[in-house]
């Protein structure tokens, strides 16, 4: 008897994997859910929970828990599929006993559009998963400013709805983003998908060696299939442009030396510190 039932629990566990809890402090809206049966066989029954799309009513009905249920053990395994979703922009938030496979409740957190963090507003990044070939997914980010391609953050390997992954996450795409950086916690390997993704743009203005040092606006300028010039606009005062660099054949070449030879009232300063890829430029007056 106490073989079987190991063996049971084995194949039950093999089905459901494992699940990841995510918790947030605010208030969510209930979702309206149902069971529904998804195979019935001689070890038991299976069944999966379906509620109302949080943010489409007339988009298909999502999964958020499946369990499996053998009568004759009195078993009842439950895997709950809560967390944060990307293609919900929101967290699926269930509460109730982890082990119980009743008496849980479902709601729904949307992730605010922007957020306030030590003065500055971030935004959240607009990101999506895209099905691979054999069970793989490329989570891909867009760039606030719409001026280079989307941004490979994550990648997984997940059949299906099951809950147990294998995710790959890219730290060092967190600098891909012109502009400023991507803020986000980093996942586990395990975790089936990752925590809202923000755009946290570069202070207008920073203390360098003890002075103010103001952001520079710049942009590129010329024929991508020629010759680039990246002109910073109004660099110590109003009107005055210079150019900080040049790109040729997909290579960049600084010009920030001699940039800063022309200038008598200051000189710009590259913070690598702030995004190693694409590092902000700011002047500091003398």
């Amino acid at each position: 008897m106490t073989i079987k039932i190991n063996k049971a629990l084995k194949l039950i566990t093999l089905l459901l994997g494992a699940s990841t809890l995510y918790t947030h402090a605010q208030d969510a809206q209930p979702m309206s859910c149902h069971w529904q049966l998804t195979d019935q066989n001689e070890i038991g029954t299976f069944e999966s929970q379906y509620c109302s799309h949080p943010m489409d009513a007339q988009a298909p009905d999502i999964v958020v828990a499946n369990r499996a249920i053998v009568p004759s053990y009195g078993i009842c395994n439950v895997e709950r599929l809560d967390g944060y979703r990307t293609d919900l922009k929101g967290t699926v938030q269930i509460t109730g006993p982890t082990t119980s496979c009743y008496g849980h409740s479902v709601s729904f957190l949307p992730a605010p559009q922007t957020r306030l963090v030590e003065g500055v507003e971030e935004t959240l990044l607009e990101c999506n998963w895209e099905a691979g070939q054999n069970n793989s997914h490329k989570l891909m980010c867009s760039n606030p400013l719409g001026k280079i391609n989307p941004v490979l953050v994550a990648s997984k390997l997940q059949s299906g709805n099951s809950s147990a992954c294998t995710l790959y996450f890219y730290r060092v795409s967190l600098n891909y983003f012109e502009g400023g950086t991507a803020i986000v916690n980093e996942p586990s390997p395990s975790a089936c998908d990752v925590d809202p993704i923000y755009f946290r743009p570069f202070p207008e203005t920073r203390v360098i060696d003890g002075a103010e040092a103001v952001l520079l606006k710049c942009e590129w300028r010329g024929d991508s299939s020629t010759v680039e010039v990246k002109q910073c606009l109004d660099v110590g005062a109003e009107g005055n442009e210079i150019a900080v660099a040049y790109r040729m054949n997909g290579v960049e070449m600084s010009l920030l030396s001699s940039a800063n030879r022309m200038l008598s009232n200051g000189q710009i300063i590259e913070a690598k510190e702030l995004n190693s890829i694409y590092p902000p430029l700011y002047f500091k007056a003398n």
